[in-house]
């Protein structure tokens, strides 16, 4: 059932960069900690934070923003696509019921 699912929701080569990301900032961060341990705990803090919400923020988006490409962009434009070829045959009443579905 899931043989014919679209390449856009292949979530292995997403999670492999997601991963990656994290350690390569687990890489990054972890030095420049031990390097700055003795300029004070709010700096530290800030350096913590700022990785702990850039790898969540990067990981939500490799993750989620290709999927929702997929299903709001490219398949409205499909859609949007089809009805202008079915609306050019058809005469120019008003929103026909598959015109309806591509507006909202």
């Amino acid at each position: 059932a899931t043989r014919n699912v679209v390449s856009t929701f292949n979530e292995s080569r997403l999670i492999a960069v997601s991963i990656y990301n994290l350690v390569f900032l687990s890489c990054s961060v972890i030095p420049i900690v031990f390097v700055l341990q003795n300029s004070g705990p709010v700096v530290i803090w800030c350096i913590e934070v700022i990785a702990i919400i850039y790898g969540f923020s990067a990981t939500l988006g490799l993750q989620f923003i290709p999927k929702m490409y997929g299903i709001f962009i490219r398949d409205r434009l499909k859609e949007t696509k089809l009805t202008q070829s079915a609306g050019q045959s058809t005469s120019g009443d008003g929103p026909t019921k598959s015109n309806s579905a591509a507006i909202f």
